[in-house]
């Protein structure tokens, strides 16, 4: 997505595309200040890491990004939470979370 709209031909090797993937990418961008954050993946998480040769467009879609996020966040004492498909985490999604932040519901951990 990066590619087609800076009309960057290739993400690989190019210095000005490197640059714009990492201010692109919210894993620089993250503060102590930031709201409490929930992930929702369509994907499997796999029992292995992605290759160093997966692209950017792939990886930050995938559950191991959230589960990095995830971790990062945690670091700043941010409260986050993250699910993928298959997982099995109950009493939870993304509506329940919003309506427990807005105060509305209250989610038993």
């Amino acid at each position: 997505m990066l590619s087609a709209l800076r009309g960057l031909s290739r993400l690989v090797g190019n210095e000005d595309a490197n640059a714009l993937l990492r201010d692109s990418d919210p894993l620089f961008h993250l503060s102590a200040d930031d709201p409490p954050a929930y992930c929702l993946f369509t994907s499997v998480r796999t029992e292995t890491s992605l290759p160093a040769t997966t692209d950017f467009d792939t990886s930050i879609h995938h559950p191991e990004f959230g589960v990095l996020l995830k971790e990062r966040l945690g670091a700043l004492g941010v409260e986050a939470h993250v699910q993928w498909k298959g997982d099995d985490k109950k009493g939870t999604g993304p509506f329940l979370f919003l309506l427990d932040r807005l105060g509305q519901v209250s989610i038993q951990q």
